[in-house]
């Protein structure tokens, strides 16, 4: 992971070339323009003898074997981990959606293992889980590896060739009569759109960005919000039913066996655990569903509300009711703004220069420990 964070903040080191040549010894090769294959072929043997990689893993991150075409998703500076040859993008830390998987994976197996009922009956609820189980981990990973809204960086211009100072980090464009503030990205120097922001974690500009969801490991922005909406509601829908037949099975015990309640715990703790468990995320998800539910009625991301950006003054992008919801839910989603299957020219002397400035740092940083 750490040469692959290397990998991908190349083009954000690109910026400051001059700081590094002055902490490293230069690396002696042509312009990027010059660059040959076999620096490339250098540089890919090189990654593999640092990092050994599985047999089974070489060809899910493309590292294994040095194609003549570099992709976008190879040399993306964010910290997005892409999967399937750049058609699956997911965030840098994938143990909230691990977590996630588990907990729903593990609810529908005690749910169908320990509330079957009769027979026939518990046949019956175990297909129906089943189904909901498989609705629920669709739309999870739908949110999870769709592109929230990436903006495409700009690496042409320096800071000061677009005429962005310490003064002039923001501008004024009028949104329905309305002025509007955008500010400047300096990670990926530009002027963000209007209601995007920089995601700290992701290290990317989202358009309407929402939030970065840990439990799905992904940005939720404007391209991949309605699916993190019906991922939840799944999920609800899934842990309303697992709860309702595993209270009705712990309801018929008590009122056959006339048990207290720690007898009851003793003779079903599968069962009452997963009821008390379904109930903390039916309180958790149901809250998250209210709460989206008033955002899209009032046009709002859950960090404008959390801004308090519309508290002393109009919502420019309120349009009603209904028209937000049709906004929200059903209107047409753009294009995604970045190919990142294109075929993209790879900067290998900007590649050698950080790795040597990185070495040298690391020797330095030895050399002052002892």
């Amino acid at each position: 992971m750490e040469v692959t964070s290397e990998f991908e903040t190349i083009d954000l080191a690109s910026s400051h070339q001059d700081s590094i040549s002055n902490q490293s010894p230069q690396v002696n090769c042509p312009p990027p323009n010059d660059c040959t294959r076999k620096e490339a072929s250098k540089f890919i043997k090189w990654l593999k003898a640092s990092v050994p990689v599985p047999p089974c893993c070489s060809l899910l991150f493309q590292l294994g074997s040095y194609s003549s075409a570099t992709r976008l998703y190879q040399v993306w500076p964010g910290k997005n981990v892409f999967f399937f040859r750049g058609h699956m993008i997911c965030g840098p830390d994938p143990r909230g959606l691990i977590l996630t998987v588990v907990a729903i994976a593990l609810s529908d197996y005690v749910f169908c293992a320990y509330t079957n009922g009769t027979a026939h009956c518990g046949s019956i609820r175990a297909a129906i889980s089943l189904a909901l189980t498989a609705i629920a981990m669709a739309n999870l990973i739908l949110a999870s590896t769709k592109d929230p809204g990436i903006v495409a960086r700009n690496e042409a211009s320096s800071l000061e060739e677009l005429g962005i100072s310490v003064g002039t980090r923001s501008r004024m464009v009028s949104i329905g009569g309305t002025m509007v503030k955008i500010k400047c990205c300096r990670i990926c120097k530009i002027y963000r759109p209007p209601r995007s922001c920089h995601c700290a974690v992701c290290d990317n500009c989202v358009e309407k960005f929402d939030h970065h969801c840990p439990w799905i490991n992904q940005c939720i922005g404007l391209r991949n919000y309605r699916y993190y909406l019906v991922s939840v509601s799944s999920a609800l829908v899934l842990f309303v039913y697992i709860f309702a037949f595993a209270w009705w099975e712990i309801r018929k015990k008590w009122l056959n066996a006339r048990m207290g309640l720690l007898q009851l715990l003793g003779d079903a703790p599968e069962t009452f655990l997963l009821a008390l468990f379904s109930f903390m995320v039916i309180c958790f998800l149901g809250g998250i569903i209210i709460f989206h539910s008033y955002l899209i009625a009032s046009n709002q991301t859950a960090r404008e509300n959390f801004k308090q950006r519309y508290a002393h003054a109009a919502n420019p992008y309120d349009k009603g009711v209904l028209r937000n919801i049709k906004e929200a839910l059903f209107a047409r989603l753009p294009p995604s703004k970045l190919n990142f299957r294109a075929v993209v020219e790879a900067d290998w002397c900007s590649i050698a220069r950080l790795l040597d400035g990185t070495s040298a740092s690391r020797a330095l940083g030895e050399e002052t420990n002892y």
